[in-house]
Order: C-alpha cells, then sequence, then structure tokens
C-alpha cells in the first residue's frame, strides 16, 4: 500500500511511474471518509475497469482530473467521465486518442456543464469543427482551452467558442492548420466618437481607411471574446503576422498573443521572444 492514511485525503496526484497494482487506486479511493476533489494521474497505464470503479465512488464530488498521456484508456471510460462527473471544473485529456463522438457525449449526457479548464491538445486530432460546434454549448463557463494540433479544426468553431464561451479567458490554438486571422479580427471594434452605441465591425481591408477617420476609435469589442486574455497562435501557418499585429496594438496591451514562432505581440508593434 501507498498510502497509510487514506481516510484523510481528498486530492491524489501522481506523474508518470509505475504502480505494483493500479487496485491500490481503488482500495485509497474507496477508504476515503472525505469528498474526493481532484485525482490527477497523468503518465500512468490506468485502464477502463480502474477508472470506472473509482468514479463510481467519487464521480460526483471530483472538481478535477488530469489522465494526460493516460493511453490505456478508451472511448467508453470517456464517456464514463462525461455522465458520472457532474461537478467537474477541470478535465485534462491532452495527448489521449479521443474520438469526437464521445465529446459531443459531454453535451448528450447533459454534464458537466461546469467545466472552466479544459485540455484537448492532440487529444481529438479526428475533430471538425463540427464536431466542436456540438460540444460548445456545453461549456458555458470555460476559461481555459487548449485545442492545439487537432488540426482539422477551422475559423467556425473558433468564433464560436469566442461567441458562446463569455468567461473564455486563454485560448491555446497552436499547430491549427486550417485557421487565419479571420476569427480574431471582430475582437476589435470601431466606435463612432458620436455614439457609444454605434460600433463598426473591422477587417484587414476595412482597418486603414478606419485608421483616417478622426470620429472613430478602435477598441476592444465588449461582447465578442470578452474576456480573452491570451491567445496562443504558434504554428498557426495561415494567421498572418501583420493582421496578428494591428490586432495586438489596437488591444492596447488587453490581449496577449503568440505568433508563429511563440513570439509575445506587445501593442507598441514589437514582438517579444518568449
Amino acid at each position: 500500500m501507498f498510502c497509510k492514511n487514506p481516510h484523510i485525503l481528498q486530492r491524489l496526484h501522481m506523474h508518470t511511474g509505475i504502480l505494483d497494482s493500479y487496485r491500490d487506486l481503488v482500495h485509497v479511493v474507496r477508504q476515503g471518509t472525505r469528498p474526493w476533489l481532484s485525482l490527477k494521474w497523468s503518465g500512468y497505464d490506468v485502464e477502463d475497469d480502474v477508472l470506472d470503479a473509482v468514479l463510481t465512488m467519487c464521480g460526483d464530488t471530483l472538481e478535477e482530473l488530469n489522465l494526460m498521456w493516460c493511453d490505456q484508456l478508451t472511448d467508453e471510460s470517456l464517456r464514463y467521465i462525461f455522465r458520472v462527473c457532474t461537478n467537474m471544473r477541470r478535465l485534462d485529456l491532452r495527448k489521449l486518442d479521443v474520438l469526437p463522438g464521445s465529446l459531443i457525449a459531454l453535451r448528450r449526457s447533459g454534464g458537466p456543464t461546469h467545466i472552466t479548464h479544459l485540455g484537448l491538445n492532440t487529444a481529438c486530432t479526428a475533430m471538425t469543427d463540427d464536431d466542436l460546434l456540438q460540444v460548445i454549448p456545453a461549456l458555458p463557463s470555460l476559461v481555459d482551452i487548449d485545442l492545439g494540433w487537432n488540426s482539422h479544426l477551422k475559423n467556425d468553431s473558433i468564433k464560436s467558442l469566442l461567441v458562446n464561451c463569455p468567461h473564455l479567458e486563454r485560448a491555446g490554438l497552436e499547430g491549427l492548420k486550417h485557421v487565419t486571422a479571420e476569427p480574431f479580427w471582430p475582437l476589435v471594434v470601431g466606435v463612432s466618437a458620436e455614439s457609444s452605441d454605434d460600433w463598426i465591425p473591422l477587417t484587414k481591408e476595412s482597418m486603414p481607411a478606419m485608421k483616417d477617420q478622426s470620429n472613430v476609435y478602435i477598441r476592444r469589442s465588449v461582447v465578442y471574446g470578452r474576456s480573452l486574455r491570451y491567445l496562443n497562435l504558434t504554428s498557426c501557418e495561415y494567421v498572418d503576422d501583420e493582421e496578428l499585429m494591428t490586432i495586438a496594438r489596437a488591444t492596447y496591451g488587453s490581449l496577449e498573443i503568440l505568433d508563429y514562432y511563440c513570439a509575445l505581440m506587445t501593442p507598441d508593434g514589437r514582438v517579444r521572444v518568449q
């Protein structure tokens, strides 16, 4: 047994290793007398039956689950997570091989709709815009999402995130080969000097002319992506850096943008190497 007092635990964090018996995990969870809040098992070869047994006992109280690199799990277990973990806040599935249908089950199961942090980097490489568009309505509380290297995603799903997730602060979109700057232009708008209610959408084509109009101010949108503070576009080869720099300047430092080379774009027009 690797834990002497399992009854007092509420969090169990383990990273990359081998246990003599994964049944020990089940035993530790079963002995707990307090609500389980967090399980981080990244890098362990946990299999379906072990995870299912653990979640049957504590899934309803669990707020955080990290299964990064747990590549022995199948989609059946992932669907089970979405059914029983109705109080989940943080879910990390990075580096798994998740089928789009399992993610769609997130919405169809009726929960968990309280997720604030979702890690899907390289987790669902077959996921398309249509798949993600079905999942987004189940994520109204989302604050942080990592979609990196799920390379079938395009502009429509990114737009939907920025429209339907009003609390989203961080978006990891690195390696999305089909995404352009188009979903990010609505982050800034032109506002009439006469009326703050009279705002004008900006595009790559309209921005130069807008700058020359003395009665129009350029500022961050208060509707579209209103909470976004960090945007990682590393290795997004179709996102034009010149367009990104224009957007970065117009946000006046309220949004950190990492460009293709993972360099930080600043509102003074400079690029800072990270």
